[in-house]
């Protein structure tokens, strides 16, 4: 009983099993198949029951699995109710299906024990066997002659085979036989065989008479006499095609479930424990999981894997499912032997004994430490989309535009608090498309309403348009008007189709009307730019009048206009232009009949009658306009600094015909025409005044050339005549101290060198004087210049000098070329380098540094300097810049243009205001010169020390100043007392060859 008993367990425990396993196979496909199929994988558990049980373990099977099915993969899932008919229809399809293969294993159990039971009678007597052949329907049995013909057949191989006995008897049973067996000999070696062994055993196809094939359990004998001659043979044919079939299908399920088990066994983390939950097996995914061995792990608990991370409660309640008999499933997190952690879901299946006590559990788990990962990316990524949308909500209110986003559908998702502004706090917030009808819009262009299909959002959603900064006009929900640039854009997602839409508002209401009072302003210059050409190009006032009226028709309209000058001494007005009363241009006029009585033009420069019939009492002008039908008036003051010297008038027949822009541009006119006016009486005057200051510049340019030449036959005829003393005196003096030293004594002979001294002294200052006044007259030529050249030549009309002082001289080469007169230059060169060794403390050797450097043009520089002065006038004391170490005087500049006597240099064509300059730089280690005495130590006479310490006519810097005014140039220094000082000129480049 006990075994029966446990054969009962086995047959229905492992239709519980294979249900489990099966539901186990199903979620792993779920992927795979989704929807597709949903009792497909049952049909194994239904299998292996049917063929293991029988029909009871199949219908159980059928049962569990249908109902495993239904909960888990049929819509509404965990769920047994079926709102389909094509789910109920499925579900019974497959119960017949289950039922139909239970029941059909069953048969296949009672035909295998008949068959066997059969067997086992034949085997008992072989005569029982003889008396049987005839009635025995299952088996087809013949006799065969030597030679392989049929001799006998019975009904069995009639109902198999197809043929009737007097059919098939006498021909050869290789009939029986498929072509492909004919081909390869085999009914000739089945009877060698039986021939040879006595019998021939196997399975293999048989053709039936209609060309059918079966498989069939062959058995052929060879029958022998007593005396071993072969008689026959005799052949048992057995169809055995439906266990065939049925061993094909069991073996097809065997591996299925084995391929099912393997993939299980690689997809899933499997352990198998006692009841007391103690590990009794594992497969290879749990130690490649958690790290331990298959020894480490059995004979221990899963507290080996706890990870600490899930409280006690929570396994309490796992244990008390499973100990209950109820499958647990859920997940848990896990740590393996490498300290590291993952998840697992787990599903916990008991296993039952008799009592329905668990006896051991099957744990099935799935690593998804991935998944899991990818969940708490998941939160963190929501959570950082929560962030982005809160910023992009802030950025959308910090925007100067309106923003609309929507959906795919034209659902409006969000807006910003300027799109209110736009159109109103009422503006709707709309579900679709069709409802865009709310909002009014006008195309710019052509003034049409905005279609609901032509909006911006649809023709993006709908078709994937982009549209920017589309200028349209909207009606607002607050009623008010406005003109907006309107752009939309489509967002696309990953595949590509348009999943939402974006549109931007800029509302350009003020620009436009900006824009608008912009036009009218630039129209309104154009007009009165061309009244000031037309007044520029005449001539006298009444030229002026003309013009003015004629372009000002164009801009204000009025039926007549005219100008009149007043003379109010004579209390009369003179027209210089247009009619007023069928007078004409020249004719005087009576201010009394021009100007109202009660408007006098002092209390304004403008005087507007909208009508003149409200006007009271009329003077007789406006009377006779208001007779031929003019009611406006219009009237601008003509006003110089003040003084009024006329008026300007406009009449038109309507009534208010003047606006407030008209009377401003007749107002502008008045002033311009006033302007324009008085000029013109200026200019006449200063042209009488030209005329008179031309003859009297002529008469002292005569005047002033006589006495330029007498002063130079002065000049000449004065040093001759000083030098003639002067070197009597030299020569006296000098014989003096030669031929009578014995008899002079100590006082006498520093007399007489004093006074050769100062003779000396006297000829160097009279020469210096006319080289001074030279400078003035001599006629010169600017050409190109070499400065390397001129500071060459200098150095060595120096040299006997610069060995005296034990001078050191640098110059840094290259020095570039310029433009100037090489006498003059050399002179000017020669004076700075000498008084850069002269002016030095008798203790320090002299050191000079000469170098040039470009400054570029006058324009580009901004060069300060002081205008040229007469030699004989103070030049203005400019300011001082204050640098760090020193002070900067610029000085005396020269005129190319106003230099007399000037020639210029072919290659000098360039513009002078182009022209780029070199400046020289002569830098020496002296005294210095005191910053209150910089701006006079050019003038000439000018000493700051005496003749006894530093020797000198006090004209070198003048000549220098004269000399460079001269060539068009500058000169200037920066000096501070005991660091030396450095003397700059500046004279033009020497312009590039075109």
């Amino acid at each position: 009983m006990p075994s029966l008993k446990r054969t009962w367990v086995q047959r229905y425990g492992l239709a519980v099993l294979t249900s489990l396993l099966a539901l186990l196979l199903r979620f792993l496909l779920q992927p795979i198949l989704g929807g597709e199929a949903p009792l497909l994988a049952f049909i194994m558990p239904v299998m292996v029951s049917a063929w293991y049980g029988g029909l009871k373990p199949g219908l159980l099977s059928t049962a569990l699995s249908a109902l495993v099915g239904v909960y888990f993969f049929l819509p509404p899932f965990f769920s047994l109710s079926l709102p389909r008919v094509s789910d109920i229809l499925r579900l019974c399809i497959f119960l017949v299906e289950g039922m139909l293969i239970s029941s059909l294993c069953e048969a296949l159990r009672s035909a295998k024990l008949r068959t066997e039971a059969i067997a086992f009678s034949l085997q008992e007597s072989e005569e029982r066997y003889r008396l049987l052949v005839e009635g025995v329907e299952d088996y087809a049995i013949l006799m065969l002659d030597p030679g392989g013909r049929i001799s006998s057949w019975n009904t069995g191989a009639e109902r198999i085979e197809g043929y009737k006995a007097a059919e098939i008897q006498g021909r050869h049973f290789s009939i029986l036989f498929p072509p492909e067996d004919l081909e390869r000999h085999a009914p000739e070696r089945e009877l060698q065989i039986a021939t040879a062994e006595g019998h021939f055993a196997g399975e293999g196809w048989r053709r039936r008479k209609d060309g059918s094939l079966l498989w069939a359990s062959i058995t052929l004998t060879a029958l022998r006499d007593e005396a071993g001659n072969l008689r026959g043979f005799s052949n048992v044919t057995r169809d055995i095609s439906e266990r065939k079939r049925v061993e094909e299908q069991l073996q097809k399920l065997v591996k299925d479930l084995s391929d099912v088990k393997w993939a299980l066994d690689r997809a899933a983390i499997l352990a198998v424990t006692d009841a007391q939950g103690i590990i009794t097996d594992v497969n290879d995914k749990f130690c490649q999981t958690s790290k331990y061995s298959r020894e480490e792990l059995i004979g221990q608990t899963h507290r080996l894997v706890n990870s600490g991370y899930h409280p006690k409660e929570f396994f309490r309640n796992l244990w008390s499912t499973i100990t209950k008999g109820r499958v647990w499933h859920g997940e848990i997190k896990n740590r393996a032997k490498d300290r590291s952690f993952y998840w697992v879901d787990t599903t916990i299946v008991p296993f039952l004994d008799d009592a329905g006590k668990p006896f051991q559990y099957l744990a099935i788990r799935f690593e998804i430490t991935a998944r899991k990962n990818a969940e708490e990316l998941l939160v963190r990524e929501k959570r950082s989309s929560d962030l982005e949308r809160k910023r992009l909500h802030t950025v959308l209110e910090l925007l100067p535009v309106g923003v609309f986003i929507s959906d795919s559908t034209g659902k409006i998702l969000q807006t910003n608090s300027m799109t209110r502004t736009i159109w109103g706090e009422d503006a709707p917030l709309l579900n679709e498309m069709s409802e865009y009808r709310q909002y009014k819009g006008w195309w710019v262009d052509t003034g049409k309403p905005i279609a609901t299909n032509e909006w911006a959002l649809v023709r993006a959603l709908t078709q994937g348009e982009v549209t920017l900064e589309q200028e349209i006009e909207i009606e607002a929900f607050d009623g008010s008007r406005k003109t907006i640039l309107n752009s939309a854009v489509p967002i696309r997602d990953e595949t590509g189709a348009i999943a939402s839409g974006v549109v931007v508002n800029l509302d350009i209401t003020k620009r436009k009307q900006a824009e608008e009072v912009l036009r009218r302003l630039t129209q309104r210059l154009e007009a009165l730019h061309e009244i000031d050409r037309a007044i520029l190009r005449a001539e006298s006032s009444a030229e002026l009048a003309i013009a003015a009226l004629s372009r000002l028709r164009g801009v204000i309209p009025c039926q007549q206009a005219a100008i009149a000058l007043f003379d109010f001494a004579r209390n009369e007005a003179q027209l210089l232009a247009g009619k007023l009363d069928s007078r004409s241009p020249g004719e005087i006029i009576a201010l009394s009949n021009l100007m109202p009585s009660t408007m006098p033009l002092h209390q304004g420069t403008v005087r507007y009658v909208e009508d003149l019939t409200t006007l009271e009492p009329r003077p007789f002008l406006l009377e006779h306009q208001l007779a031929e039908g003019k009611r406006s008036w219009l009237s601008a003051a003509l006003m110089v600094e003040g003084e009024l010297m006329g008026q300007l008038d406009l009449f038109a027949a309507e009534v208010g015909a003047f606006t407030l822009e008209h009377q401003e541009i007749a107002s502008e006119v008045a002033n311009q025409l006033a302007v324009a006016t008085q000029q013109a009486r200026l200019r006449e005057q200063l042209q009488r005044y030209a005329a008179e200051l031309e003859q009297r510049v002529q008469e002292r340019t005569a005047a002033l050339q006589e006495a330029n030449a007498e002063l130079e036959t002065f000049g000449y005829s004065v040093a001759h005549d000083l030098r003639a003393p002067l070197r009597a005196m030299q020569g006296f003096g000098e014989a003096l101290l030669e031929d009578y030293t014995d008899v002079l004594d100590e006082m006498g002979q520093t007399m007489i060198t004093h006074l050769v001294g100062a003779a000396q002294r006297m000829d160097g200052l009279i020469t210096d004087l006319l080289e001074y006044s030279r400078l003035s007259r001599t006629e010169i030529q600017i050409r190109p210049l070499n400065l390397s050249a001129i500071v060459a030549e200098v150095l060595t009309q120096l040299q006997g000098e610069i060995q005296a002082r034990q001078a050191i001289v640098t110059v840094e080469q290259p020095l570039p070329e310029v433009m100037g007169h090489r006498a003059i230059l050399v002179q000017v060169i020669a004076n700075l380098v000498s008084n850069a060794i002269k002016f030095v403390p008798p203790d320090v050797q002299p050191t000079v540094r000469i170098w040039a450097e470009e400054t570029g043009s006058e324009e580009e520089g901004n060069r300060a300097c002081f205008p040229t002065s007469p030699p004989d006038s103070d030049p203005p004391q400019p300011p001082l810049t204050r640098g760090e170490n020193s002070v900067k005087v610029p000085l005396f500049k020269g005129d190319l243009g106003g230099t007399p006597g000037l020639k210029t240099d072919p290659r000098d064509a360039k513009s002078h205001s182009s022209t780029r300059y070199i400046r020289l730089w002569v830098e020496d280690n002296g005294i210095g010169i005191e910053e209150k005495y910089q701006p006079q130590i050019f003038r000439v006479f000018e000493r700051l020390h005496g003749a006894d310490s530093y020797p000198g006519s006090g004209i070198g810097l003048a000549i220098v100043r004269k000399g460079i005014e001269r060539l068009g140039g500058q000169v200037g220094l920066e000096s501070q007392i005991g660091r030396g000082s450095r003397f700059w000129l500046e004279l033009p480049q020497v312009p590039p060859m075109s």
